[in-house]
C-alpha cells in the first residue's frame, strides 16, 4: 500500500533528515540489552532517513518502517518482562507509557502510508526519544542501586 513521496514532505530548510538522529551516551539507562535496543532504533532512524533523503522508494520505506515497528513491539514486551523480573517499582506506569508509544508509532506509520514519510519518521523518532529520556531514564537510578547491591 505504498504511497508516493509528496512535495510537502520535503524538508523546508533544505537540511538532510539523516543528520537528525544521533545516538549519544546520555541516552544510556544502564542495562546492556535495553541500551543495545535503543541504539539499534537510532540506526533504524538513520536508515529510514537515508531512504527518505535519497531517491525514496515508498515500498522500501513501508517495509523498513514495518520492521522497525515489529522490533519496537518486541523491545517493549522484553523491557516489561525485564522490569517485572527486577522488581522495578514503576512497572505499571511504564506499561502505560509503552501503550502510548505503540499508538504513536502506529499513527506515524499511517502518516507515512499517506506519503508523508519524513513527517512519520520525525514523529516516530521523537516519540521513541521522549520515551527513552522521560520514561526509560527512570530505570537508571534503580539499576544503579540494584547493580551496586549485587
Amino acid at each position: 500500500m505504498g504511497a508516493s513521496i509528496g512535495k510537502r514532505d520535503s524538508l523546508a530548510d533544505g537540511a538532510r533528515l539523516g543528520s537528525s538522529f544521533q545516538w549519544h551516551d546520555g541516552f544510556l539507562v544502564g542495562h546492556d540489552g535495553v541500551d543495545a535496543d535503543h541504539k539499534r532504533f537510532f540506526g533504524y532512524f538513520s536508515d529510514l532517513a537515508r531512504e527518505i533523503d535519497g531517491p525514496a522508494d515508498p515500498a522500501a520505506l513501508e517495509h523498513l518502517f514495518t520492521v522497525v515497528l515489529g522490533d519496537l513491539g518486541q523491545h517493549l514486551m522484553a523491557e516489561e518482562l525485564f522490569l517485572d523480573a527486577i522488581g522495578f517499582p514503576e512497572t505499571a506506569s511504564h506499561r502505560t507509557s509503552h501503550l502510548m508509544l505503540s499508538e504513536q508509532a502506529k499513527a506515524a506509520f499511517a502518516i507515512g502510508l499517506d506519503g508523508e514519510w519524513a513527517t512519520a519518521l520525525r514523529l516516530l523518532a521523537t516519540s521513541v526519544l521522549e520515551h527513552i529520556t522521560e520514561e526509560d531514564s527512570k530505570m537508571r537510578p534503580f539499576l544503579a542501586v540494584t547493580s551496586a547491591a549485587e
